[in-house]
């Protein structure tokens, strides 16, 4: 959050008061929160039961939950370049 407030802040001007939640795109955001559950939950059942595929399939899925959040970032300077367009 504080992140894309400051990418705004200083793409947009300090006057803009686009909301964080306006320039981030909700489906990579829910991608990266779903990722990290599930990552933490196959891992904890994985070691927990010593089967190592399931803390395989939980890395699997912590690092494509991690894809999501730069991914999200690039989004938000996208739709902070397309709010600069539509304003001028």
């Amino acid at each position: 959050h504080i992140g894309v407030r400051l990418m705004a802040t200083v793409l947009l001007g300090e006057e803009n008061e686009t909301r964080p939640a306006d320039l981030l795109d909700a489906r990579l955001s829910w991608i990266a929160f779903a990722g990290m559950q599930l990552a933490l939950a196959l891992c904890v059942y994985g070691a927990s039961s010593g089967a190592a595929g399931f803390v395989l399939a939980g890395a699997l899925c912590g690092f494509c939950a991690w894809l999501a959040m730069p991914a999200n970032m690039i989004a938000v300077r996208l739709n902070v370049r397309h709010a600069l367009r539509t304003v001028v």
